[in-house]
């Protein structure tokens, strides 16, 4: 046992005494700021559940009793919605949204979600933006 104290305290003496040399490495160059520039992106989002071709599928159901919840608490749904540049689901489509929400509130019904909103025509064509969010359902109403 006294032998292992000895080589204990002989590898904490090395790593004490052992001189290392340690820097940041990067192959990037850095940021240099420049003037700040805003970009106003306006688009409306599809969300279709139902009907001959809905665009967001439940996925995955929990196995739980309760009431008669379109979407109880564990639910996952795979979603590709059409973006438009307007409010009709007849406007130009702009690009798709894809992603996932899971119904997460216990008590409160909420979703937590992740979208890719990728855009395939107009002036941000080829572009995309990646959203993960808790979105509050019932907090908000129309």
């Amino acid at each position: 046992m006294e032998g292992l104290q000895v080589l204990g305290l002989a590898l904490i003496l090395c790593m004490i005494t052992t001189q290392t040399s340690a820097q940041y490495y990067s192959l990037t160059v850095p940021y240099e700021s420049s003037p700040e520039k805003t970009t106003n992106l306006h688009f409306f989002f599809h969300d279709t559940l139902g009907g001959k071709n809905p665009s967001a599928v439940l996925v995955a159901r929990p196995n739980i009793t309760g009431g008669p919840s379109v979407a109880p608490f564990g639910s996952v749904f795979a979603l590709d919605d059409p973006l438009t540049a307007g409010p009709e689901l007849t406007s130009g489509v702009i690009g798709n949204a894809q992603g996932l929400y899971v119904s997460s509130g216990q008590d409160i019904p909420s979703l937590v979600a992740y979208f890719d909103f990728g855009f395939t025509s107009g002036e941000f064509n080829g572009s995309s933006i990646s959203v993960f969010s808790r979105n509050p359902i019932t907090k908000y109403r129309a």
